[in-house]
């Protein structure tokens, strides 16, 4: 297994946080509230950050990126707009974690 940077560390630590902390996904349909489950993958192949996103049972996505942090972000669109938007709120910028980890 590859060595993490710091950085890295911390924005997979931060959003693993953040899904413990969002809890189970609540859909309406037709009336009906369906909890449903979905699955996220980020993970690191040489130099690139692959995410891989599955909702429902069903795969949404899969994308490389340079940067971690790009890989998390767009892993949130296989996620609905609800928790989405949790995640876009809640995560600190890329700018704010490399900050934070320069000051280390």
């Amino acid at each position: 297994m590859e060595e993490l940077t710091d950085y890295e560390k911390d924005v997979l630590d931060t959003f693993k946080q953040l899904i413990k902390n969002a809890g189970a996904i609540t859909c309406y349909h037709f009336g009906e509230e369906t909890i449903f489950p979905a699955r996220i993958t980020i993970a690191k192949r040489g130099d690139k950050w692959v995410s891989y996103v599955y909702e429902r049972g069903e795969y949404c996505g899969f994308r490389e990126f340079d940067d971690v942090y790009d890989a998390i972000i767009d892993s949130f669109d296989g996620l609905g707009p609800n928790l989405s938007y949790y995640f876009i709120d809640n995560l600190p910028s890329k700018e704010e974690f490399k900050e934070r980890n320069r000051q280390r």
